[in-house]
């Protein structure tokens, strides 16, 4: 009963609203309200890049409002490049502008932002977290053979990516059909975060925004066919919101895990005297309460990145520092222990049942340690 266009517009918001990935996103609060405002800057910047305006103003414009998302979070780049393919399969009559445009500024958003990079590590000591935890391409020969292996397809997968984006450029110049070509553009896309790393795991957060712009591409091709595909996309449909609607659930089971965890760890501390101030806490593994079961495995692929739903499975379990902010907004504090005592108690008690088992935990008074045994 509605017009071709209500329609349209319902069908693309709900791909952007019941999405797995976004509801991650939301569920991770952390550093949500900076996310979301990179966010509108890149979809400003966008459509600055499409309006009336004078080029060189554009330009400078959309430059600025890539740069400072590209300085909240380094991942829009991959959601910018995504954003341009999308609007050049979209808006086929704009396609020279935006090549003036959009490519322009996003080089201008890159030198903005290695200048300020450059100049603010003189003041500033970085973390290397990312390319310890995502970068594969610097540590080859540290790598097992699967890993080596997914390495090599990564790699295979980002030569095949080019040798398509430089013959689509060429077609382009030669003003030929290049539709098919960016669609493929930009379902592929969604691995150039992969690509850039060489790395199988599942991207930061941001990521998000990149597979709601590559299933907005795909629907708007539905869209265009006409009624022929509308079955196939409203069961699309149906499915993301099954998984999001699904994710909602787990991230709420996974809450009370968390908080029956911390009550277990406080109820054998009281029992065995243990104070809180000055007292090591020490969690070897990671949580997996809640996170058994195929259908679980398959949502964590619709989990971006950091975005777990325990505080009790981010990072590398023996570095995490979330368990213990947890465990201090739930009023109790311990002491951080160091990453060698950690490893070190971990070794010592790797003999230990995991939890939830009674015999978990365990007070080694000669370190003035409570260690608590998740995983092997």
């Amino acid at each position: 009963f509605w017009g071709a266009h209500h329609f349209a517009a319902s069908l693309f918001a709900i791909v952007f609203i019941c999405n797995p990935v976004v509801y991650a996103q939301l569920y991770f609060k952390m550093q949500a309200i900076q996310i979301v405002i990179g966010v509108f800057c890149v979809l400003l910047g966008i459509n600055l890049s499409l309006s009336r305006l004078r080029t060189s103003v554009k330009i400078i414009g959309s430059g600025l409002l890539f740069a400072f998302s590209f300085l909240i979070y380094q991942v829009f780049v991959f959601f910018i490049f995504s954003m341009i393919l999308f609007c050049f399969y979209v808006f086929r009559d704009k396609r020279q502008q935006i090549l003036q445009v959009m490519v322009p500024s996003w080089l201008v958003a890159s030198l903005i932002y290695f200048l300020s990079y450059f100049l603010a590590s003189f003041m500033i000591h970085y973390s290397s977290y990312g390319n310890e935890t995502y970068m594969m391409w610097n540590k080859l020969p540290e790598l097992g053979n699967l890993q080596k292996i997914g390495a090599l397809f990564i790699a295979l997968f980002a030569l095949a990516y080019l040798f398509l984006l430089i013959i689509t450029i060429r077609r382009f110049r030669a003003k030929k059909e290049i539709n098919v070509l960016l669609l493929i553009l930009l379902i592929g896309s969604i691995m150039t975060f992969n690509m850039a790393f060489g790395n199988l795991r599942p991207a930061p957060r941001v990521y998000f925004g990149t597979f709601s712009t590559v299933f907005s591409g795909i629907l708007y091709l539905g869209i265009r066919k006409g009624n022929g595909l509308k079955y196939l996309f409203l069961l699309i449909i149906l499915f993301s919101m099954f998984f999001t609607f699904s994710l909602s659930h787990k991230a709420n089971l996974s809450y009370e895990n968390d908080q029956i965890l911390t009550e277990n760890v406080m109820k054998y501390a009281r029992e065995h005297n243990i104070l809180e101030n000055g007292t090591n806490l020490v969690f070897n593994g990671n949580l997996q309460t809640g996170n058994q079961g195929m259908l679980n495995k398959f949502q964590d692929i619709f989990i971006t990145g950091a975005t777990r739903v325990s505080f009790f499975q981010f990072d590398p379990s023996l570095t995490s520092l979330r368990p213990y902010d947890f465990m201090e907004i739930k009023g109790y504090h311990f002491k951080i222990p160091t990453p060698k005592l950690r490893a070190n108690l971990s070794l010592k008690y790797e003999h230990l049942p995991n939890y939830p088992s009674e015999k978990s935990m365990f007070w080694d008074k000669g370190e003035n340690a409570l260690l608590v045994k998740l995983s092997n």
